[in-house]
């Protein structure tokens, strides 16, 4: 082979995950991915003011996602990608 592999050049993240929501959005919108997912939600909403800041939907999907592990982390990272076309694990669009 000569040169260097094509690699395609990555999608920006999209604007829907992008915006921001607030504290209060976010929390009913992280049960509502949780449901659907089948996942335990590990939200900690008595933090305070800490915690109070708004939120894009994609850090809303990796803060959800980190816990996970092994097959558990497969299948959401699969409804993720399904769902919204954003991978977890490289953290672009697919």
């Amino acid at each position: 082979m000569i040169g260097a592999p094509y690699v395609p050049p990555p999608v920006p993240i999209s604007t829907e995950l992008q915006t921001q929501m607030r504290i209060q959005v976010a929390a009913t919108r992280r049960a509502e991915l949780c449901r659907d997912w089948g996942i335990v939600s590990h939200a900690h909403s008595a933090h305070g003011s800490n915690f109070s800041a708004p939120q894009s939907l994609v850090q809303l999907i990796n803060n959800i996602v980190e816990p996970l592990v092994g097959a558990e982390r497969q299948r959401v990272r699969d409804l993720v990608i399904r769902d919204f076309q954003y991978d977890i694990d490289t953290q672009t669009m697919t």
